[in-house]
């Protein structure tokens, strides 16, 4: 049936009418209705006359000038710039500072919040921030089309994503620059790295200054470094000694750096009872929470800004421009008491949803808290209360479809189907695996789409809603035949339900969109010939009769849990060689060198390219096979397992094997001689499987358990030469390596002030060091640094000093002992100069005794 000819009865309390992609969507109580978009009934959203979008202001920022340097730098240059760290090192409050400093921009300034959010929706920010558009979420296409021209910055704060998903966001605004904070670094291949360290000695000082309302004492000098040293001089750790300072006659005494480890326990114990409220409401999530709902829950609304402020000063939580988030430190030392129980938060489940259902409730904000939405509806069920669970998330599933943000929408209908399930509501159940039909639908899903959408007619004949189950079979007709469409009134169920359709070679699995790209027409995993695993949409009797719940149970069970992937081989290592030949080329074979990649996992099934050798077994949602590609000698690229859709919460792919060494978050490998990489996930199921990786590397244990003395991984030794005065810091990305100060003190440099930074690497590194200059030069009476530029020199690849003379960076292939020269060029060439000459020390291939990562200090470079 044709879109035109299709007739759709709309009933039930409208909640939205939306457009998505190309689809119309009513979004109703009852259901929601999907037509085809048809020709002239697109949007025509208007582009804004001003993009900007500021995070609200914060405090001084100190320390931080090369970094805000770095940053500026990139948004000119219209390169994007990943600033990543752990926690409380001052990601967010950099990133903010930047934005607010950027307001003005002529192509515009946007700041957004990417915390435990899924990227499309991200992207949709991104769409709305530049257009004015009523309820319409373009396509991945469409949106790409409409951002082309736009050069505006995003500043996207806490953004944790595979490099995949980033890619494809980055992708979405071909002609915009962005500026990105994460835990660990996933941008790769373009645009700038900057690891955040802690701050220095001096500006750790000035901020347990400020913390304190008051200039540091002499007698407090002492305590103040100390708490620096062990700190690393992190900006959150330090904020929190302040806060645990106790009065001691004379006025705050600051805790020493062996009162740390209790400080939190400290200042928690300490909270008032309306900061307890607001943190025990946050420790039931792991997202953040709008302080609109945190006001609704908390049983004195009025004290909530002096309490929220109050908290983040502490260091307990950190603020979103309109929620809290607790802190990961806070999150894991929070004590029993501070902790809901079960039933303390299905007894919310009453308030939010009156508060749902309110008139002033926006669609927008309610997707917002989905998270808390969903942890509320989990105690119902294991409190025995699944039917309150289930109704609460059957008034917000609608508002949060009609936010045009797909997580939240997903995971209201996944817990909202759990409860239904669980309380044998067969209309709500219905219900949910409908709506996730239309959610599948909408995101490209159309497999699932299927499965879903047959699964709730079945279910609604049963229950003799026989208007609602032709709807639903109508919505299917309306985007044509599916080869995998069973018949109707049945759904293929059991064991051997795949091969009841063998036309569908995707049969069991739900495609999904990944960035802009869909499985659809891509080769598909095997069909998993196993009964289904998720959820059940019907009653538990198991049975798997035409049209009976069993059937239901079949249908969505594939929807709900298949995880499939694809490894992908980028760069040079994409050029496959078969007999000798490079496709494409004609004449003599290069030199190859075979690269050896093994993928093991008991949570997702992976296609691998490549020849595969013998003993591959994938299948069933599991992978252990290893694939062989020929790339060109010398060539490199990244290796990376990109999956279909989202793994577990928590669960991230680990590599061996790979330039960044064992137990990588990220794989680059150069293909200079046969390697082999092995890829597996850190979720429980696969310990098995990182062991083997560890052995296969010839590491011998997992990385918790690894003796760095009995690994046979080649290291090699890089130093870096520089005069002391100049220079503040030298820093590298590869893991374990330790930030190499510049040190003013006499003590510690009695040896002289040339500074020698060490560092050991596992040999075939491809090492990117960065340099920062201090403000004022110890060795000199005039000692301002301000003109002073500082340049690399002996890098593969390395800035020019003059465009950003406060920071120096530099990218350089470590395959031997390695030593480079930082040089401040002012009248100091005379120490590099000796780069190429016989002069210049040198190091042996593997570390010489006694050779220590960290600063080393002598008398001349000749002796370093």
């Amino acid at each position: 049936m044709s879109g035109t000819d299709a007739q759709v009865r709309v009933t039930g309390d409208v909640r939205g009418q939306l457009v998505i992609g190309d689809h119309n969507v009513v979004v109703t109580a009852e259901r929601s209705i999907v037509t085809v978009l048809q020709p002239g009934e697109r949007p025509e959203p208007t582009r804004r006359k001003r993009i900007e979008l500021l995070p609200r202001r914060t405090g001084a920022l100190r320390g931080r000038e090369s970094e805000i340097g770095e940053i500026r730098l990139a948004v000119a240059e219209e390169e994007p710039i990943q600033v990543h760290g752990g926690e409380g090192v001052g990601k967010s409050t950099l990133v903010r500072h930047v934005a607010r400093m950027m307001a003005g921009r002529e192509s515009g300034i946007v700041f957004l919040n990417g915390s435990g959010r899924d990227v499309d929706d991200i992207a949709q920010d991104i769409f709305e921030s530049c257009y004015d558009s009523f309820a319409y979420r373009p396509s991945v296409i469409e949106m790409q089309r409409m951002m082309a021209g736009i050069g505006a910055c995003f500043v996207i704060d806490d953004l944790d994503c595979p490099r995949s998903e980033l890619t494809g966001l980055l992708d979405r605004a071909p002609d915009a620059t962005f500026v990105l904070t994460s835990a660990e670094q996933t941008l790769w291949g373009s645009g700038r790295i900057l690891p955040l360290r802690g701050l220095g000695r001096q500006d750790g000082r000035s901020l347990l200054g400020d913390a304190l309302g008051r200039a540091l004492t002499s007698a407090e000098a002492d305590t103040a470094d100390a708490l620096w040293e062990a700190t690393s001089g992190n900006p959150l750790a330090l904020l929190r000694a302040a806060a645990a300072s106790r009065p001691d006659g004379s006025g705050a005494r600051l805790p020493s750096p062996s009162e740390l480890p209790d400080i939190l326990a400290r200042v928690l114990d300490d909270l008032t009872a309306a900061e307890r409220d607001v943190v025990s409401l946050l420790g039931a999530t792991e997202g953040w929470m709008s302080t609109e709902l945190i006001a609704v829950l908390v049983d004195e609304p009025s004290s909530l800004p002096q309490a929220a402020d109050h908290l983040t000063a502490l260091g307990i939580t950190t603020a979103c421009d309109d929620g809290l988030q607790l802190t990961q430190g806070a999150r894991e030392a929070l004590p029993e008491h501070l902790k809901l129980k079960a039933g303390q938060l299905a007894d919310l489940a009453g308030r939010l949803t009156e508060w749902a259902t309110s008139p002033g409730a926006q669609a927008r904000r309610l997707s917002d808290d989905s998270r808390f939405v969903s942890a509320v509806i989990q105690a119902t069920i294991t409190t025995g209360k699944p039917r309150v669970g289930a109704q609460l998330a059957a008034e917000v599933a609608p508002s949060a479809a009609s936010s045009l943000r797909m997580g939240p929408w997903r995971r209201i209908l996944e817990h909202g189907l759990q409860a239904a399930t669980a309380s044998r509501d067969q209309r709500l159940i219905a219900y949910f695996t409908h709506e996730e039909g239309i959610r599948s639908l909408l995101t490209g899903k159309r497999v699932a789409a299927v499965a879903a959408l047959t699964a709730a007619a079945t279910i609604w004949s049963q229950l003799g809603e026989h208007t609602l189950a032709e709807a639903t079979r109508q919505t299917q007709h309306l985007f044509g035949p599916t080869t995998s469409t069973p018949p109707t009134g049945h759904v293929p169920s059991g064991p051997h339900a795949s091969a009841s359709h063998p036309t569908d070679p995707t049969a069991g699995h739900a495609p999904t969109s990944h960035g802009s790209h869909s499985t659809a027409g891509h080769s598909p995993a095997p069909a998993d010939p196993g009964p289904a695993t998720g959820t059940s949409t019907a009653s538990t009797s198991g049975s798997a009769h035409a049209g009976g719940s069993g059937a239901a149970k079949a249908g969505l069970g594939k929807v709900m849990s298949g995880l499939t992937g694809k490894l992908i081989l980028g760069g040079g290592l994409a050029g496959l060689v078969a007999s000798g030949v490079v496709f494409g080329l004609n004449g003599n074979a290069p030199e190859t060198v075979p690269v050896h990649v093994k993928v093991t996992s008991a949570i997702i099934e992976v296609s691998l390219p490549g020849t595969r050798e013998k003993g591959c077994r994938t299948g069933q949602g599991q992978t252990d096979c290893t694939t062989t590609v020929t790339p060109k000698k010398g060539e490199s690229g990244p290796i990376e397992v990109r999956p279909n859709s989202p793994l577990p919460d928590g669960v991230h792919f680990v590599y061996w094997g790979c330039d960044q060494g064992p137990s990588a978050s990220a794989c680059t490998v150069r293909a200079d001689q046969e390697r082999t990489v092995c890829v597996t996930t850190t979720s429980p199921k696969d310990k098995a499987a990182r062991t083997a990786c560890t052995k296969l590397a010839g590491i011998g244990d997992e990385p918790d358990k690894q003796d760095p003395s009995k690994s046979p991984t080649a290291m090699s030794p890089v130093m870096v030469m520089t005069p002391g005065g100049y220079i503040s810091e030298v820093s590298a990305d590869f893991a374990g390596q330790p930030v190499c100060r510049s040190d003013t003190t006499s003590q510690n440099r009695a040896d002289g002030n040339f500074l020698s930074c060490r560092f050991v690497v596992p040999t075939g590194t491809t090492l990117r060091l960065k340099a920062t200059r201090r403000d004022r030069n110890p060795d000199l009476v005039d000692g301002d640094n301000s003109q002073v530029p500082i340049g690399f020199v002996g890098c593969d690849e390395q800035n020019d000093p003059y465009a950003s003379p406060a920071l120096a960076t530099c990218t350089v292939r470590v395959n031997k002992g390695t030593v480079l020269c930082l040089e401040a060029p002012v009248g100091l060439r005379n120490m590099c100069s000796a780069y190429g000459t016989s002069d210049w020390p040198a190091l042996p291939a593997t570390p010489p005794p006694g050779f220590s990562p960290g600063p080393h200090y002598s008398d001349s470079y000749y002796t370093n």
